[in-house]
């Protein structure tokens, strides 16, 4: 018997097993990453509904010309809070690579669009200190871009 012939196979297939096995993970690791971006788009789908419908539920109010009660504004602030953290999260979630280029744009000119009413940039100045600093200076940047587009820097 041939020891070194013998090890010298064993080698060979245990370095075809290892390619194997790299090559399965490789595939495995692929399709966990459409899998948690598929989740991510569900529930970002869902959070959407979710602001949606506060939103909805405090038209009166946004829409309102007279100054807000106290217990109208908690209601509205409430509502512009929900829509600031999944704003947070959406951001974490494109800084982690998890939101293409594209899927971040639409977010971001949503954000622009959110933040050409009154209301909304108000409640953000008020509240802005309880969010993350990235999302911070992403809204602020937003802002500073909304003021220069409509003349008030």
């Amino acid at each position: 018997m041939n020891w070194e012939a013998i090890g010298a196979s064993g080698e060979v297939l245990g370095a075809a097993a290892v390619l194997i096995t790299l090559i399965y993970l490789a595939i495995q690791v692929k399709q966990n990453v459409k899998l948690t971006k598929a989740s991510i788009r569900e529930s970002r789908t869902a959070a959407s509904q979710r602001v949606l419908l506060a939103i909805k539920e405090e038209a009166e109010l946004i829409t309102k010309i007279e100054p807000l009660t106290p217990a109208e504004e908690l209601r509205v602030v409430l509502a512009y809070s929900t829509m600031f953290r999944d704003w947070e999260a959406y951001l974490y979630q494109y800084q982690q690579g998890l939101l293409d280029e594209s899927e971040w744009l639409a977010i971001a000119s949503a954000i622009e669009n959110s933040l050409r009413r009154d209301l909304v940039r108000r409640v953000w100045r008020q509240r802005r200190h309880i969010y993350s600093e990235s999302l911070q200076r992403e809204v602020d940047q937003h802002l500073d871009h909304e003021s220069v587009m409509d003349g008030q820097a």
